[in-house]
């Protein structure tokens, strides 16, 4: 069963520079997204430079059969 036409789907990571390779959490939307890095700075203003909210583009080749 080929996909002609994948089902698309955008989600945002809360990544850090110091941990390659990790994701510190998801979200649907890149507001609620930047809302929580906003937040976290506020705690942790020194952090700036090593949060970032990445744009993660998932399609349904990568779909589990589990």
């Amino acid at each position: 069963m080929g996909w002609e036409d994948p089902i698309r789907m955008q989600l945002y990571a809360l990544t850090s520079t110091q941990l390659a390779g990790e994701t510190l959490d998801l979200f649907l939307t890149q507001e609620a997204a930047e809302a929580e890095l906003r937040e976290i700075l506020e705690d942790e203003p020194d952090w700036k430079d090593v949060l970032r909210v990445v744009p993660i583009e998932l399609d349904g080749r990568n779909l589990s059969a589990n």
